[in-house]
């Protein structure tokens, strides 16, 4: 078989498997994927690697953790409000301290006027190093979480943490009563070390 037939084979195998790029760079050239050599009929040719997946910052090695860990070992939430059908439930969450990759505090939660729906107990907001670096460069971050009351029911929390500078910022928590209604609380965020 002559070289350019030999060529257009491969850039029909090519075609046909899938692969991005026209094989026209020689076998193990620099920036060619590798294949099998066309005299060999019925050898499959290798696709090439997937590309590695790029995230937006990569992770902070383990003396840039401690110092983000210390940097931001509490957060202050301002006690924030929030309306429901003929009232309203405030939510007050003590000062917030990271151990283990989360935020973990107490919390109360005030309805008016239906006071013997008012509950307490803790709540945890899982926060790894990453998102912790994200935040020290006033990037927003979102996160998950999850509260138990003191009668033992859980709630989910997931929201979002927009800083304004390193240490400030607003905070929007949906702690969900149920699977699909959430109590939305708009308020600000303080870090403390």
């Amino acid at each position: 078989m002559s070289r350019l037939r030999a060529s257009a084979v491969l850039i029909l195998i090519a075609a046909a498997t899938g692969l991005n790029s026209p094989v026209l760079a020689a076998p193990g050239s620099a920036g060619s994927p590798p294949v099998a050599p066309a005299s060999v009929p019925g050898t499959p040719i290798a696709s090439p690697a997937p590309a590695p997946a790029v995230s937006a910052a990569p992770p902070p090695d383990a003396a840039a953790a401690a110092a983000l860990t210390r940097r931001y070992r509490t957060a202050a939430i301002a006690t924030s409000k929030t309306s429901i059908y003929i009232g309203s439930v405030t939510l007050n969450v003590e000062p917030l301290v990271l151990s283990d990759g989360a935020y973990r505090s107490k919390y109360v939660a005030t309805v008016f006027p239906y006071f013997f729906y008012n509950e307490h107990g803790t709540l945890a907001i899982a926060m790894p190093a990453a998102a912790l670096l994200r935040v020290s460069r006033s990037e927003p971050v979102e996160f998950t979480g999850r509260a138990v009351s003191s009668d033992g029911e859980e709630r989910r929390i997931s929201g979002k943490a927009t800083p304004s500078d390193a240490t400030h910022g607003k905070i929007k928590v949906r702690i969900y009563v149920s699977k699909r209604i959430a109590l939305i609380f708009n308020t600000t965020y303080e870090i403390r070390p």
